[in-house]
C-alpha cells in the first residue's frame, strides 16, 4: 500500500522557513556529515 502525499496548505507553504533547495542542501548536508549536522 503507498502512502498518500498530501500537499500542503498554500498559506502554510508561504510562511515556511525553508524552501525545496534549501531542504535538500540540509539533507545531503545530513547524510555527507551527520556529526556536522
Amino acid at each position: 500500500m503507498k502512502n498518500p502525499v498530501y500537499p500542503p496548505l498554500a498559506d502554510f507553504a508561504l510562511s515556511s522557513h525553508i524552501d525545496a533547495p534549501r531542504y535538500s542542501e540540509m539533507y545531503r548536508f545530513s547524510v555527507e556529515d551527520p556529526e556536522g549536522f
